[in-house]
């Protein structure tokens, strides 16, 4: 499920920047690592939405059976959510494909991730395009001095900082109930060593503080 939205954002992208079906369909080609089929795909460069129905068109791409499936329904809706997007509704596609990979998250952290990608995309303004291309280019660039720095503790590995804050807390969260526990205190350790002066570390309110926290107190 990862593999399929993240490479349905890269070649959505480069369709919308260059506003090139064939184009869109040599990304999904250069992803499945079967640059000879860009001849084959030829064919559906006029319909790309025959591309998402043709299961002839999926044999031999390194995806499952369910992965296959999914990829014909996500190439049907993302007509129809372009059209949405063409007709100025950008915020509804972001709400209406954010709903659609929430409902097949494998599990609760990747849900809260796309959660969170809802979240950036729909409090920006512009079209499709533009929120996609402003987020793009965000990433490129680097934090200026005395700029917040938000990233997953995963993330901060080999990373310091004067000041670090870890939010969050609390069980189900820090440890994700769906991760192994010494996993999920070593992770934690990592985070609490990333801080050169000065660590906070908070929770709210809505689940329980994590043990992690009495186990600190305990030495």
């Amino acid at each position: 499920m990862h593999a399929l939205v993240r490479h349905w954002e890269e070649a959505s992208e480069a369709a919308g920047t260059i506003d090139n079906k064939l184009s869109y369909l040599r990304a999904l080609c250069a992803w499945a690592g079967k640059r000879g089929m860009i001849k084959e795909s030829r064919a559906y460069a006029s319909d790309p939405k025959a591309f998402g129905r043709s299961r002839a068109a999926l044999a031999g791409l390194p995806v499952s059976r369910r992965g296959a499936e999914l990829w014909r329904e996500l190439m049907t809706r993302a007509a129809g959510w372009r059209r949405v997007a063409q007709a100025g509704a950008a915020a509804l596609v972001v709400e209406a494909c954010a709903a659609w990979m929430e409902e097949r998250a494998p599990d609760k952290r990747s849900a809260a991730s796309i959660d969170c990608a809802r979240t950036v995309f729909a409090g920006r303004e512009g079209s499709l395009e533009e929120r996609i291309g402003r987020f793009a280019r965000l990433r490129r660039e680097k934090p200026t001095g005395g700029a917040a720095v938000l990233c997953t503790m995963h993330a901060a590995k080999g990373l310091e900082w004067d000041f670090v804050w870890i939010a969050g807390t609390e069980e189900t969260v820090a440890p994700d109930d769906q991760a192994p526990l010494e996993e999920e205190r070593r992770l934690f350790y990592v985070a609490m060593t990333r801080a050169r002066e000065r660590l906070v570390i908070s929770h709210t309110d809505r689940n329980p503080p994590s043990r992690f926290l009495y186990e600190l107190e305990d030495r």
